[in-house]
């Protein structure tokens, strides 16, 4: 995902708390511990969520941002230092932190074993059979998030993505597949790799293949 930063204010940031970003259900995931097992599954996937969702509103923030400064019907066409488009930037300092701290908690903590089980996280287990690599395992995670939940809910992907039994990659002229990959943080490339027919996991119906994955890359 991103690197690591560290901040002095863990909740704060320039632009507030990140709180005002999340789903009132997932807001107490800030006050996890960084280290340590996971209680059960549906706290391991709340965090992914909480991640999830903050990379969707960091991608959403920025390219608004860029939209009002780069229209021309747009009030701050050429203004980059107008207050709206500078009280939206200010919020992305906390989200990239946050973005930060979960990624790197769902690092230490997901491979351990849960408290309840007495087993890793059933996404662990899933990604260690199948010998995922890190963008494998960004990339199948967003997808579960596709499906499952509703982080992607403030960006229009354009189609289902290409997850047990959904549509293909690519639907007509929209590049879900190209923004999906801008949100999380992964290359084409990885994502090209990622559906390949013969990957195991493609072969065992996971994650459907995509023949025309990258047809439609600028």
């Amino acid at each position: 995902f991103y690197s690591a930063t560290s901040m002095a204010s863990p909740k704060m940031s320039q632009g507030g708390s990140v709180q005002a970003y999340l789903p009132s259900n997932l807001g107490s995931i800030l006050d996890d511990p960084e280290e340590g097992p996971f209680e059960n599954n549906r706290v391991f996937l709340n965090t992914l969520e909480a991640l999830v969702t903050l990379q969707v509103c960091l991608f959403k923030l920025s390219s608004e941002c860029s939209q009002r400064v780069l229209s021309y019907s747009s009030h701050d066409f050429a203004d980059a230092e107008a207050a709206t488009v500078q009280r939206a930037l200010g919020g992305v300092p906390a989200i990239q932190e946050w973005i930060d701290r979960l990624d790197l908690r769902l690092r230490a903590r997901g491979p351990l074993p849960l408290v309840d089980t007495g087993l890793p996280p059933r996404f662990e287990r899933v990604c260690a059979t199948y010998e995922l690599t890190q963008a494998d395992r960004t990339l199948l995670g967003a997808l579960l998030m596709v499906r499952t939940s509703h982080a992607f809910t403030a960006v229009k992907l354009g189609s289902q993505v290409s997850y047990a039994g959904s549509a293909t990659m690519y639907a007509g002229s929209s590049k879900p597949g190209v923004t999906l990959a801008s949100i999380i943080g992964v290359t084409l490339e990885e994502l090209s790799a990622f559906q390949k027919a013969d990957r195991r996991h493609v072969k065992q119906g996971i994650v459907l293949p995509s023949s025309q994955l990258l047809a439609e890359v600028p």
